[in-house]
């Protein structure tokens, strides 16, 4: 909440670094201000007891640096869902509209017609905040359907 008003909601699955992609999807939106997509769809990383798996996208000189620290750094282009999923919504406080942001690690849409479901609302969950979708995986499914 901001001013009275939401801000973000969203979550991570993905058993083990639920934690972990929850705090880095938070660092995402609020220290870089990235959007939702952006937030969810960025590189992440988890720590296990092998150490830290990366994903693929993360450049080499992050992985170098922090190997010279000390971490054992491991990735795998196929990480089995390590990494978890993602859906969110995020209010954008200038426009007042809802942006949704879906997952491209999984099957995951974000989809408009979510937020008209709300009874009474006339679908609005607040005055002035209207639906919009952002996400890759909501463009594709909009122009193939």
């Amino acid at each position: 909440m901001k001013a009275g008003r939401p801000g973000l909601s969203f979550g991570v699955m993905g058993g083990d670094h639920r934690a972990q992609g929850h705090t880095q999807v938070l660092v995402n939106a609020i220290d870089f201000g990235m959007n939702v997509q952006e937030a969810g769809e960025a590189a992440r990383v988890t720590h296990g007891n092998n150490g830290l798996l990366v994903e693929s996208n993360v450049p080499e000189a992050v992985r170098a640096a922090l190997i010279q620290r000390g971490h054992k750094v491991t990735s795998n282009a196929n990480p089995g869902g390590a990494f978890g999923g993602f859906p969110g919504i995020m209010l954008d406080p200038r426009t007042g509209v809802l942006l949704g942001g879906a997952d491209v690690r999984k099957d995951h849409l974000a989809h408009g017609s979510l937020v008209l479901l709300v009874p009474g609302r006339a679908g609005r969950l607040f005055p002035g905040v209207r639906a919009r979708h952002v996400g890759r995986a909501a463009r594709r499914a909009t122009r193939s359907g």
